[in-house]
């Protein structure tokens, strides 16, 4: 295939492979469960968005559990955490079940998720103080949600540009990232817009480092175009039938910000909650390096060179 083609031929076993990048524990536990429920949902008027507002009242009424500083109430919190994420994994079947999946149901289902989870370590600095150990936990908490913050970005990203390239043989990173850099240099970029962008180019400098720079070469000479396909997405998908991209797939399942908060659900349930904190930043940090290692590595072999015309 040439160079300069901008949509290659999406791989025939994607959905399989798309599947290794899902968490092990939605993958094996809470869709199946969701599945199970959306049966009887699916003929009744309730629609996902619904089901997306109660999973944040369930959260946020689990976060008050943990304020009260018993155990008891941890043990609470922690199977209304599990409840939740089990509901949050439902609205998104029930959406796709009853084909009424939108942009603003994904906004509302991400402002959920981010509301239970501040809910959460806003929850666990009330309980430490009640237990009468004061600000000692503001570290812990902070630590906490840097972790999350950054292994969910990475695991976004890399689902992202594993899903676009197997499914439609596309770079959608490059594509969003081209098209937001030509907003800001025809001037049609506020403050909002261009402090999106610097975010846009901290993350791919952490997780695709050079791509950024290259690519604004790129566009600044004239040749680059917005649909042209990477040479990470074509190496990608020449190598999409291997058994490497099946175990960088599985590192990229490890990033999902839901296995470290159930790490803190584990240390709600021990009566614990800055031990769960602890193994959450442990484990995402250690994810992490191992993900961002694999990942970066695997995407970095170049593509084959198809012979010049004769």
């Amino acid at each position: 295939m040439a160079p300069g083609t901008t949509r290659l031929a999406p791989v025939p076993d994607r959905e399989a492979l798309l599947r290794l990048s899902v968490d092990p524990l939605n993958r094996f536990y809470r869709y199946p469960l969701a599945r199970l429920l959306v049966r009887p949902l699916v003929r009744t008027p309730v629609t996902p968005n619904q089901v997306t507002w109660l999973h944040m009242a369930v959260g946020l009424v689990a976060a008050w559990f943990v304020t009260r500083g018993t155990h008891g109430g941890l043990l609470v919190a922690c199977v209304l955490y599990e409840l939740r994420m089990i509901l949050d994994c439902l609205d998104g079947v029930l959406a796709r079940a009853k084909k009424i999946d939108s942009p603003f149901g994904r906004a509302a289902d991400e402002a959920a998720d981010i509301a239970t989870f501040l809910a959460l370590l806003v929850a666990i600095g009330f309980h430490e103080r009640s237990a009468g150990r004061g600000l000692a936990a503001l570290p812990w908490i902070a630590a906490a949600f840097v972790t999350i913050a950054a292994i969910a970005g990475a695991y976004a990203y890399y689902r992202r540009k594993f899903s676009s390239a197997l499914r439609t043989g596309t770079d959608a990173v490059r594509g969003e990232f081209l098209a937001h850099y030509e907003r800001i240099r025809s001037g049609r970029g506020g403050v909002l817009s261009r402090l999106s962008f610097a975010i846009d180019w901290l993350e791919l400098s952490v997780l695709s480092p050079g791509s950024a720079s290259s690519w604004m070469r790129e566009e600044a000479e004239g040749r680059a175009k917005t649909g042209e396909v990477s040479e990470e997405v074509r190496s990608l998908i020449e190598r999409s039938g291997s058994r490497r991209i099946r175990w960088v797939l599985v590192l990229v399942s490890l990033l999902c910000g839901d296995n470290a908060l159930f790490l803190i659900h584990v240390g709600l349930a021990a009566g614990f909650p800055v031990l769960g904190l602890a193994l959450a930043i442990g484990y995402g940090w250690i994810v992490f390096a191992f993900a961002l290692a694999a990942t970066v590595s695997f995407l970095r072999v170049p593509a084959r060179r198809q012979p010049a015309p004769t």
